[in-house]
């Protein structure tokens, strides 16, 4: 996003998308916003409700850690597709 210019779709996500991983995992505030197309239900996980599964139900956790790292990986993948096509 930019004052000067309109939004610039970078990605289209469906059901079951996870979104905000990174800035989650930073501490940071994302960078990126989200826009829905049709009728959205979304969950959003505090940093303190990880913290009481990872206590409370650690598989669930771990299930949970591994969904966002192969997230993370598929969108790495994306990402580095992308750069080569530019960079040919």
């Amino acid at each position: 996003e930019s004052d000067a210019a309109p939004p610039v779709k970078l990605m289209g996500f469906g059901p079951g998308s996870i979104l905000g991983e990174i800035a989650f995992y930073r501490g940071e505030r994302r960078t990126a916003s989200v826009v829905a197309q049709s009728e959205v239900t979304a969950f959003k996980l505090s940093r303190d409700a990880l913290r009481r599964v990872e206590s409370e139900a650690p598989s669930l956790a771990a299930a949970f850690h591994a969904e966002i790292a192969r997230a993370l990986a598929d969108r790495m993948q994306s990402a580095n597709r992308l750069i080569q096509l530019l960079s040919d």
